[in-house]
């Protein structure tokens, strides 16, 4: 879990850490659907961030969904209390 600060508040993101250069961590983002799960979009979003941007680490997401439309739907434990993932 990731943060980026605003003009107005902090907001966090799901992502997998892909890999290391230059110092900063590659990350490809998740996105959430409407019912607060996430899921991989079609077209990678990937970033560069700082060691002071990472909130936590957590286990790797499992399949929320049980049928063929909603496997790709990802569910994560361990997200702590309180705080708003785009």
């Amino acid at each position: 879990m990731l943060w980026f600060s605003t003009k107005t508040k902090v907001v966090h993101y799901m992502g997998e850490i892909v890999g290391k250069e230059d110092g900063y961590w590659q990350v490809d983002f998740y996105q959430r659907n409407a019912q607060g799960k996430f899921f991989k979009p079609e077209r990678k979003d990937i970033s560069m961030i700082e060691d002071e941007q990472i909130v936590t680490l957590l286990a790797a997401p499992t399949s929320a969904g049980k049928t063929e439309r909603t496997l790709g739907s990802l569910s994560f434990i361990g997200i702590p209390n309180g705080i708003d993932i785009r």
